[in-house]
C-alpha cells in the first residue's frame, strides 16, 4: 500500500466516523471472502480499522481492494485553491478598470455641517453556532461476519491480546469475555462486556485462574463465516419451539481444544446445544429431549 501519495493528502484532517470504519471492515470481510487477501491480512487490516486516528489512514488500509468502500472524496488541492483564487482576483481588477473608464466625473461631495454627527451602525447581534447533531452508532450486528470481525478486533485493541479464555454472544447487540491479562503465563482473568453503545468496557479486578481445565483460545483461529452458517444448523438441530436469540460461546475443552457452542433456548426452559471445532466441524449435537 502506497505510503504518502498525493490524493491521501488531500483528504479531510479529521477521526474517521464509525460509520465509515465499519465500512472499511465490511469491505476487508468481502476482499477475504472472494479470496483477494489471507485471513491473517484481514484480522491485521481489520484491527488497524477500528485504531487508525485519521481517515487518509483508513482510506490507505482499504484502496488496493477491488471494491474499496465508498469513502469521502479527496478535497480540492492547494494549486487548484491558488488558480481559483488568481483568477477571481485578475476578473476584479479588470472589471475595475473598465469601469474606470466609463464612468462619468464624479462631483466633489460638500462637506457635512460640523454641527451634524455621524448616526452609529447597529451592532449586528451575533447568530450562535448550531449545535452538530452526535453521530449514531453504526448497526453492528453480532450474528454477521462483519459484526464478529468488529468484535475480535475491539477485543485485541482493548486488550492488546487476540487470546481469551471464553468470549460470549448473547444477542445481536450484547457480548462478554473472561478475558486472558497480560502477561498469558501468569494465567489471569477479567470479566469485560461489550455493547453497541459503551464497546468494551469492565469494573472488575483480575483474578487468578486455578483450574488447568480452563485454557485461552486464540480468536484469530475461529473461522468466522464458518460461525455464522452453523447458526440455523444449531437452531434446527435443538428440539427448540420457538427459540430465542441464540447464546455462542468461543471458548476452550479439554477434550476438543477451543470450540465454539451454539446454545438454543425458549422462553419454557428448553435447551439444545451444539458444539463444532473453531473450524467449524461439528463436534456434537445435544437436543432438547422433552419426556
Amino acid at each position: 500500500m502506497p505510503e504518502d501519495t498525493p490524493h491521501l493528502r488531500r483528504l479531510p484532517d479529521r477521526e474517521p466516523r464509525d460509520t465509515e470504519r465499519l465500512a472499511a471492515v465490511s469491505a476487508l470481510s468481502d476482499a477475504r471472502a472472494r479470496g483477494e487477501i489471507s485471513q491473517d491480512d484481514q484480522l491485521e487490516r481489520t484491527d488497524m480499522a477500528v485504531r487508525v486516528a485519521t481517515l487518509a489512514e483508513l482510506v490507505e488500509l482499504v484502496e488496493d481492494l477491488r471494491e474499496p468502500p465508498r469513502l469521502p472524496g479527496p478535497l480540492p488541492g492547494r494549486r487548484a485553491v491558488l488558480l481559483g483564487a488568481v483568477g477571481l482576483v485578475a476578473a476584479g481588477a479588470g472589471f475595475a478598470v473598465l469601469n474606470r473608464g466609463d464612468d462619468p466625473p464624479r462631483a466633489t461631495p460638500r462637506p457635512a455641517p460640523a454641527s451634524s454627527a455621524p448616526t452609529p451602525r447597529p451592532i449586528p447581534t451575533p447568530i450562535p453556532a448550531p449545535t452538530p447533531t452526535p453521530e449514531p452508532p453504526p448497526d453492528i450486528d453480532l450474528y454477521s461476519v462483519a459484526g464478529l470481525e468488529v468484535l475480535f478486533a475491539e477485543y485485541h485493541a482493548a486488550l492488546g491480546t487476540w487470546k481469551a479464555y471464553d468470549v460470549s454472544v448473547s444477542d445481536h447487540t450484547q457480548a462478554s469475555a473472561d478475558a486472558a491479562v497480560l502477561p498469558i503465563r501468569k494465567r489471569r482473568l477479567q470479566w469485560w462486556s461489550w455493547s453497541s453503545d459503551e464497546r468494551w468496557t469492565t469494573n472488575f479486578d483480575p483474578q487468578v485462574v486455578t483450574t488447568v481445565r480452563k485454557q485461552v483460545i486464540d480468536l484469530r483461529k475461529v473461522d468466522l463465516p464458518a460461525v455464522i452458517a452453523n447458526i440455523p444448523r444449531a437452531r434446527r438441530s435443538a428440539n427448540v419451539e420457538e427459540p430465542d436469540a441464540p447464546g455462542i460461546s468461543f471458548t476452550y475443552d479439554p477434550e476438543y481444544g477451543g470450540i465454539v457452542e451454539f446454545h438454543i433456548s425458549n422462553q419454557y426452559s428448553e435447551v439444545g446445544t451444539m458444539t463444532t471445532d473453531l473450524a467449524g466441524r461439528i463436534l456434537e449435537r445435544r437436543p432438547f429431549v422433552r419426556s
